[in-house]
């Protein structure tokens, strides 16, 4: 960043990007004419404005409209096409440059040495405004933005209102690649959410995250990451772990310090919410699917909710290591034996859905088929059979534990269909 000296001269006449005429001035004298003002054409009346490239020099002209401080300008002379953004200092109104691309919203320190103070700037997205909102601990201008100077912190992506009363709420995010401006007027966007950019000659991916310690961005610049992940902040003087979970309901982020895992149930911590509800990660397609009614088991098989996935999955948690073990067939079967597949681990559990309670529960270890389960849940202790069909091998439920060894079952699935007897048969 470098601040601009203003008398700085060029002798380039000022053409009037409708007719093509050049402008004269009073002893040609064209630095007289300031940049990002309106300019009436002297031949066919039309605005104009300009700007000069930081680069080259040359002035860049705009038809009907003039350089909104904070944009990032490519310029459009075949010798230069280089980038530059012009702004200024909300404090001391001194006009600086940045010599490349320039991230809205970003905290800034004014380069101005007798200024030197901090300060987030960004422009209002209504065409009809284009104001400068300005967040700064410092004393601001009530003329810049009266309804933002004693806040000292802008985070990208959170709801904005303007100070002037005509205006809608916002929300703006910078693509991580191209750098350009994404709005929402709809107040839709939700922190951490997989954005593709939607640029014709960018359309890449990427999620933004803040930590909630050191109040920095961490960027994920492929869209990898998922709803409730564990991030580690990426800053050397933070490393603090967090993960954070949009509340379905009130859509507030709920932060969780400890870690978060898919599929337990959370209550959503705003007082005026308070929204149970449960929530998976699609194996494939990366979104979430939630359940607001609570009534997803942890190891169900699932089929994802979006029209253009509908595929299935499952995970289930290993009760040794507390890590999720991913189906992406969706062919979890309860009561069935798995051996967790982290290297760390490689621990043997099953898990059972409770036919009375319908709680999830884990064994630590492999289940004997046709051994007596009896529910762990203080309020329930349902006892019930898990028995494995020696034919088709799906497990069929017996939901109050009134199987005897030797009597013959026939197998509930409809592929099936045939009898057993466990008293001869025992696998």
């Amino acid at each position: 960043m470098e601040i601009i000296n203003e008398n700085d001269k060029d002798n380039d006449d000022i053409i009037c990007p409708h007719c093509e005429n050049s402008q004269v001035f009073e002893n040609n004298d064209t630095n007289s004419i300031k940049e990002m003002e309106y300019i009436n054409c002297q031949n066919c009346s039309k605005k104009f404005s300009y700007i000069k490239c930081y680069h080259c020099r040359k002035k860049i002209s705009f038809k009907n409209t003039i350089y909104i401080e904070g944009t990032n300008l490519q310029c459009p002379y075949e010798k230069c096409k280089k980038w530059f953004c012009k702004s200024s200092c909300p404090l001391c109104y001194r006009s600086y440059i940045y010599p490349n691309k320039y991230l809205e919203g970003s905290k800034v320190v004014c380069p101005n040495q007798s200024c030197n103070k901090e300060f987030y700037k960004i422009t209002c997205p209504n065409l009809d405004c284009c104001k400068q909102l300005v967040w700064s601990s410092n004393n601001v201008s009530s003329s810049t933005n009266s309804n933002y100077s004693s806040n000292d912190y802008y985070k990208e992506g959170q709801i904005v209102i303007c100070s002037t009363k005509s205006c809608r709420k916002f929300q703006k995010v910078n693509c991580f690649h191209c750098l350009r401006r994404m709005v929402w007027f709809d107040n839709k966007y939700i922190e951490g959410q997989k954005i593709n950019c939607p640029y014709e000659d960018c359309l890449k991916s990427f999620n933004k995250m803040f930590c909630p310690y050191c109040k920095k961005c961490n960027t994920f610049t492929k869209g990898g990451l998922e709803t409730g992940n564990k991030i580690n902040c990426i800053y050397s003087d933070c490393k603090k772990s967090f993960s954070k979970v949009p509340c379905p309901g009130c859509l507030k982020i709920n932060i969780f310090n400890n870690g978060f895992t898919e599929g337990f149930k959370v209550k959503c911590i705003y007082n005026d919410c308070k929204l149970e509800f449960q929530l998976i990660n699609c194996t494939h397609c990366k979104r979430v699917n939630i359940w607001k009614n609570c009534d997803y088991v942890i190891g169900q098989n699932i089929t994802c909710a979006y029209e253009d996935c509908k595929r299935k999955s499952a995970k289930l948690l290993c009760p040794h290591c507390k890590k999720l073990n991913i189906f992406p067939n969706g062919d979890i079967s309860f009561g069935k034996n798995y051996k967790c597949i982290y290297n760390d681990c490689n621990n043997e559990f099953t898990n059972f859905v409770c036919p009375s309670c319908r709680q999830s529960l884990s064994l630590k270890g492999k289940y004997l088929n046709g051994n007596k389960v009896i529910c762990a849940n203080e309020s329930c202790k349902s006892s019930f059979y898990n028995i494995k069909c020696p034919n088709c091998k799906n497990i069929v439920l017996d939901e109050h534990a009134k199987y005897k060894f030797g009597q013959s079952i026939i197998c509930p699935y409809e592929k099936c269909k045939l009898p057993f007897n466990y008293l001869y048969k025992m696998y």
